[in-house]
Order: structure tokens, then C-alpha cells, then sequence
């Protein structure tokens, strides 16, 4: 057919393998080479499409079988041949190969430098990466979205931010992929002026309106920066364009600060909607009736999962309804459902349900569910920490002694530690005091609710002269809380003096649903004003 006719296969071959039908890019190879095609031998562009199909369909030995085709032909020198099987060889997690085709290689371009870096983000081999980052002569925006993403997903925020901010200083202008991956480092260090900034940019430039994966994203990384009120704002802004997506993440915003009737009013709006909820949407349901303790409505969401919609709960929706359950005191519930669960039961399941009995102390059934954990697995500290509590708090001191006792024979060990930072010479001695007081409250706090015992761990908190609006104050709250938790704390004066004046709204983020603090619900179910919580934390 010649050379034009070789164009023709070619055209469609390009169609086919970056099209979304590799397999059928090649099956018309295979027809080009039997005589469809006059037995054409194929050229550079051929085969850089043959191997982009092997390496979207994963096939790693059709992909070396295309590599040994080029070598014969004398077309292995080609860049672009050589990219593609370096991308090839990444995308199919040959690394190694991937790296000596790169080493080898006499001629390199951007695409090459970029498809390298990729493949070593890919095994989070970020500072290999790096190293080949800062070797480039060019970089396009590509390059730098590569860097950032990488440094996202391997869990070095602060790394993907600045160089975010990088790639802007060069002036750069970052796509809708760059926000993608920038997104999610700024969500997990809760910068929300930072959040703010980059929401205006996207609006300035048309990133949400050309892209409704952004305005999804931007909905989680407000709720993820406490500004439950912003994500919302983003997601009416949406109007007509939203998809199930942007529902689910303005459910899991909510369901995230424990605003459980929120959940259950938006539920109602999709559900007269042509969206229909799929398994991770009734999953944040779940989890926020859970945790705002509305224990009917989850059980009639459940209901409605299992027999409106078809959806078979997985375990961790029955791990949720569990959690609501017992949270509530229905223990004999939360257990009977977990005897019944038609899908296999995990140790999760069961170290739900011994928080549970440690929260309302029950010791009977925490013997029994800890007898469940150690019949799935040996049982971590956490555990037996869990049922010494259950077994104080309920007086049953000789099984207290026993169950350490125990312990004691299989050689394990305890000890406390400062969960962060170091103490000042100054101010240890005051610390070492206030640790001494700390242990006398913290037995009489035990049986105060999640927010009063709060309250009484910010009497403490040292507050800067002049705190700006929703600035993030990072602080230990001693035993009150499992995990060092970020406060936002938002008011209309920068006095101190002024705070218990001014309205005063608080949220702390963390592992579990935030606090809001307010004049409204909370994650508890019960209102807290602002006088009443100042005066608990004036008075303890």
C-alpha cells in the first residue's frame, strides 16, 4: 500500500490505543501484519502506539515482545520509541527496566524526563524523583504537577505546597490536574487562608467551571479545613452541575463535623433528585448519625440502603451501625447484629463494640467481645487497655490484678510517654505539678461528656495577644483527647479580653467528628451556648 497506506493504519491505530480500546489496537496490528495491511512492517509511530496499548492494558510480556519487534527492526534508537517503552515499563511496575531504558537512552525530551519521574512517583520514590527534577534543563507544567502529586501521595505536604508555590513564582499557570493534586495537601494541613487563596484563583480562572472534579474537591478541602459553611457555599454554587460525587462530598463534609440532621435534609433533597446514593454516600450517612447520635434515623437510613435502593451493606456500614448502637447503650443490639452479619466479621468490628462496652461500662460483654478479638488475632495493647478500663470502671478489681497479672507472664511492658514536643527547664517543674493534677481530674472526669471534659482542658490554653479570624491553634489537650486535634478558633475581635463578649465559635478537628461549639447542635446532639461553655471553663 506504501507509505500513505501505512498513515491510514497508523491513524487508526493512534485512535484505538489512546482512544480507550487498546485491545482492539492490537487486533489491527495483528490484521495489518497478516495481509490486511499488505504486510506492512510498521514504522516508529506503530509501534510507540503498539506499546502505549500494552501498557494501558498492564500486559507486560506483550509489551517486551513489541520491544523485541523494534530491536529487529532497527527502531529502537527512535526518542519516541524509547519513551513509550520506558512509560511501558513503569506503568507495568518494571521500575528497574524502566530506569536502564532511561539510562541508556542517547537522546532525551521533556516527555521522557516526565514519564521517568512519574514511574518513580508511582513507587514512591520521591527523592529519586527529585534528584532527576532538579537535573532538568526544562520543565512545563506537567513536570511540577508530577512533583507535587508525588509529594501529596507519599504524605509530605508541606513539600507539594511550596512547590506549588514554586511553579506559580515561575509563572506557570497550574491546570485543573495541578489543583487536583494540591488540593488534598492543603486539606490535611487544614490551611484554610491558604484553602481560601486557592479557591479565589480557580474562580478567577475558570478551573470550577471547566472542571467539576475541582469545585468537588474544593467542597472536601473546606470541610477537611473546618469551614463547613464554605463547602457548602461551593456546593450551591454548583446548581445544576452537580453529580454524585459533589452530593457525596457535601454529605461526607457534614457527616465530618457531626452535623447528622444536616445529612439526613440532604439525603432527602438527592433523593427527590435524579442522583441516586451509592455505597460510600450512605456510608457518611451512617457515620454521621453515629457520632450525632440520631439512632432512628440511621437505622431507617440502613432500611432504605438495603431495600430501596438494592445496595448490600459491606462491613463497614454494618460497622457504622454498630458504632451508632452501642453509642447509644444498645449494646445487646450492636452484638445481635454482628452474631447475624452475613458477611464476614472482622477484628474492627469487634474492637467497636469493646469501646462501646468501655464506654458504658459494661463488663460483662467486654469479657465476651475480648474473648472474639482474641480468637481472630492475638489482641494489640489497645485492647487490654479498653478492658482494664471496663474492668475500673465497673469495680472488678480482682480481674483487674488478674488480667495485668497476665500480661505481666507474657513479658509485656508499659510505660507513659509525652505524646509531643519537649518541656522548657523553666516550666518543668509546673509541668510535672500539673501532670500530678492532671492524673487526680482526669478520674473525675471520666464519666463527663466528650465536650465538658473539653472545656476544662482549655482552661490551660495559652492564646497569642492578637489571634486572627479562623487562625489554626495547634495544641496537646492532655488526656482529654486521644490525638493532638486543630482548633479554629473564629471570632469578631482580636482582644482577648473581648472573648467572652464576642460570639465565639469553636470547631476541633481530628480522628473523630469536630466540635462545634456555638449556639447550635453539636457532634453530641445538644445545644452548648457560648455563656454557658465560658462559664464552665471559668468555674473548672
Amino acid at each position: 500500500m506504501g507509505e500513505s497506506g501505512l498513515g491510514l493504519w497508523n491513524a487508526l491505530l493512534r485512535h484505538y490505543a489512546m482512544g480507550g480500546f487498546p485491545e482492539e489496537a492490537l487486533l489491527l496490528y495483528r490484521e495489518m501484519r497478516r495481509g490486511g495491511g499488505g504486510g506492512l512492517p510498521g514504522d516508529t509511530f506503530t509501534f510507540s502506539f503498539l506499546v502505549k496499548a500494552c501498557a494501558n492494558l498492564l500486559r507486560v510480556v506483550a509489551g517486551m515482545q513489541v520491544h523485541g519487534v523494534t530491536v529487529k527492526n532497527g527502531l529502537e534508537p527512535d526518542v519516541y520509541v524509547q519513551t513509550a517503552l520506558l512509560n511501558m515499563y513503569c506503568e507495568c511496575g518494571l521500575i528497574g527496566e524502566g530506569q536502564r531504558m532511561f539510562d541508556g537512552m542517547p537522546e532525551r525530551n521533556l516527555v521522557t524526563w516526565n514519564a521517568m519521574m512519574t514511574g518513580l512517583m508511582k513507587r514512591s520514590e520521591v527523592d529519586k524523583a527529585r534528584v532527576l527534577f532538579d537535573q532538568m534543563c526544562e520543565r512545563n507544567v506537567i513536570s511540577w504537577t508530577c512533583m507535587i502529586d508525588g509529594y501529596t501521595r507519599a504524605y509530605r505536604f508541606m513539600e507539594a505546597l511550596l512547590f506549588f508555590y514554586r511553579m506559580m513564582g515561575e509563572g506557570l499557570c497550574p491546570t485543573e490536574i495541578t489543583i487536583l493534586a494540591v488540593v488534598p495537601a492543603i486539606s490535611n494541613l487544614g490551611a484554610l487562608d491558604i484553602a481560601e487563596s486557592l479557591h479565589a484563583y480557580c474562580q478567577k480562572n475558570g478551573h470550577t467551571m471547566s472542571d467539576i472534579r475541582v469545585s468537588n474537591c474544593l467542597i472536601d478541602m473546606y470541610a477537611k479545613c473546618g469551614s463547613i459553611d464554605n463547602s457548602l457555599k461551593v456546593f450551591k454554587e454548583m446548581a445544576d452541575d452537580r453529580n454524585l460525587v459533589s452530593w457525596t462530598s457535601m454529605i461526607s463534609g457534614f457527616a465530618m463535623h457531626g452535623m447528622a440532621k444536616e445529612v439526613v435534609e440532604l439525603l432527602e433533597r438527592m433523593g427527590r433528585g435524579d442522583i441516586k446514593p451509592n455505597r460510600v454516600t450512605f456510608l457518611s450517612m451512617l457515620n454521621a448519625c453515629s457520632h450525632g447520635g440520631l439512632v432512628d434515623e440511621g437505622l431507617r437510613i440502613f432500611s432504605k440502603m438495603v431495600h430501596v435502593y438494592g445496595i448490600e451493606p459491606e462491613v463497614k456500614h454494618y460497622g457504622c451501625m454498630i458504632d451508632m448502637l452501642g453509642r447509644a447503650g444498645r449494646l445487646e443490639e450492636a452484638e445481635k447484629i454482628i452474631l447475624e452479619m452475613p458477611v464476614d466479621v472482622n477484628v474492627v468490628v469487634w474492637r467497636t463494640l469493646l469501646n462501646c462496652c468501655a464506654m458504658h461500662g459494661n463488663a460483662e460483654m467486654g469479657e465476651r467481645v475480648m474473648a472474639r478479638i482474641l480468637e481472630l488475632e492475638r489482641g494489640y495493647g489497645g485492647d487490654y487497655v479498653t478492658l482494664s478500663n471496663i474492668f475500673s470502671v465497673a469495680s472488678r478489681t480482682t480481674k483487674l490484678e488478674l488480667l495485668w497479672q497476665g500480661l505481666h507472664r507474657q513479658g509485656s511492658r508499659f510505660s507513659v510517654e509525652l505524646a509531643r514536643g519537649d518541656v522548657p527547664r523553666a516550666r518543668q517543674s509546673s509541668t510535672d505539678q500539673g501532670r500530678r493534677s492532671n492524673r487526680l481530674r482526669a478520674a473525675a472526669l471520666h464519666h463527663l461528656s466528650p465536650p465538658t471534659r473539653l472545656a476544662v482542658g482549655l482552661r490551660g490554653l495559652e492564646l497569642p495577644p492578637s489571634l486572627p479570624c479562623t487562625d489554626p491553634v495547634r495544641k496537646n489537650l492532655h488526656f482529654l483527647l486521644p490525638a493532638t486535634r486543630r482548633m479554629m478558633i473564629e471570632r469578631g475581635t482580636e482582644t482577648p479580653s473581648a472573648l467572652v463578649m464576642s460570639p465565639l465559635v469553636m470547631v476541633v478537628a481530628g480522628p473523630a467528628p469536630p466540635h462545634r461549639f456555638g449556639g447550635f447542635s453539636c457532634a453530641f446532639g445538644f445545644a452548648v451556648s457560648e455563656l454557658f461553655f465560658l462559664l464552665l471553663v471559668q468555674h473548672l
